[in-house]
């Protein structure tokens, strides 16, 4: 039991003199004149924890561009003047009953205008049918006896209703184009399109009523002059096969002729319509005039705008542009 006792205190001995022995150890390695000072334990990875306020309330952080070292950016602001500019004429107000006329004129010249001209491979056909009916007059054995007359009336007629096609008949195509593009930023320019609009459909209406006039005229007329030129000299006796093909295509051309005249073009449909309408509105707007009621306005779109501003700022300055439109 003491041998025990003994071994303990030994162990406890030396365990107490190994740090002592290591500092003496540290200090004859060291430099002359220079202390080992001892490594101090490594720090620890641990996340760190946010201590939470007493009070409960949580720390929210300034927003971007919140915080009192950035200066503030000031964007320019419209001056008293440009303000008043503004607010005075905003947009050009015209009439309902004016925009319907416009909004009606623009409806026919483009309808009117995706329609073309003339017909050019009738007209073809008609001055061709023509020539050869005035060539076959010509090559009879006698070119002045009764059906080579009449074939010469009848090729005429068909070449003459060929060329009324190709230089009558009414293309709305550029009418329509040169409407379309018109402005109307003031009100001078909105009565300008409207008369001009107005103009171009009577045009087209009347240069339609000639060319649908003359076309029936001649049809009829070559259909007629089949009993003067063709069945008089024969005593209105028909004795030959080909007289019957004759007195046919008379008859088909009188008729074609009669249905030109009754029946009226697109042109003339589409101006009797709006000048109806045209004369309606007006009576509305007298019968308002009396009740002393107006026209309720309709806002326009104004016209393109663009302005350049530029404002000073604790930085710099700060540049704009705007498009109005």
């Amino acid at each position: 039991m003491s041998s025990f006792r003994a071994l303990a205190f030994l162990v406890a001995a030396l365990l107490s003199a190994a740090p002592a022995q290591a500092q003496r150890l540290s200090d004859d390695l060291a430099p002359p004149g220079e202390e080992i000072e001892p490594t101090p334990a490594p720090e620890t990875d641990a996340p760190e924890v946010d201590t939470p306020d007493p009070d409960g309330a949580i720390a929210i952080p300034d927003p971007p561009g919140g915080s009192s070292e950035v200066p503030d950016v000031r964007y320019p602001v419209p001056t008293p003047e440009e303000t008043a500019a503004a607010s005075a004429d905003p947009s050009l107000r015209i009439p309902s009953r004016i925009t319907t006329r416009l909004r009606s004129l623009d409806a026919n010249l483009r309808a009117l205008g995706n329609r073309g001209g003339g017909n050019v491979v009738n007209a073809v056909l008609s001055m061709l049918t023509g020539g050869l009916a005035i060539t076959l007059g010509a090559l009879k054995d006698n070119p002045t006896d009764w059906m080579s007359v009449y074939l010469y009336v009848y090729g005429g007629a068909s070449a003459v209703r060929g060329v009324l096609d190709l230089v009558l008949t009414p293309n709305a195509s550029g009418a329509a184009i040169a409407y379309q593009h018109m402005p109307m930023g003031t009100r001078d320019e909105i009565r300008a399109r409207l008369a001009y609009g107005e103009r171009e459909l009577s045009s087209l209406a009347e240069q339609a009523l000639i060319a649908r006039v003359l076309d029936g005229s001649i049809n009829i007329a070559a259909g007629a002059a089949v009993v003067p030129i063709y069945l008089a000299p024969n005593n209105f006796e028909i004795s030959n096969p080909l007289d019957y093909f004759i007195l046919i295509g008379a008859g088909v051309s009188i008729i074609s002729g009669i249905i030109t005249l009754a029946s009226s073009s697109a042109e003339e449909q589409r101006w009797d319509a709006y000048r109806q309408l045209r004369d309606r509105l007006v009576r509305e707007r007298e019968e308002a005039a009396e009740h002393g009621e107006e026209d309720e306005p309709v806002a326009l779109a104004p016209a393109p705008r663009w302005q350049l501003s530029a404002s000073p700022t604790a930085g710099g300055a700060f540049g704009g542009f705007t498009l109005q439109f």
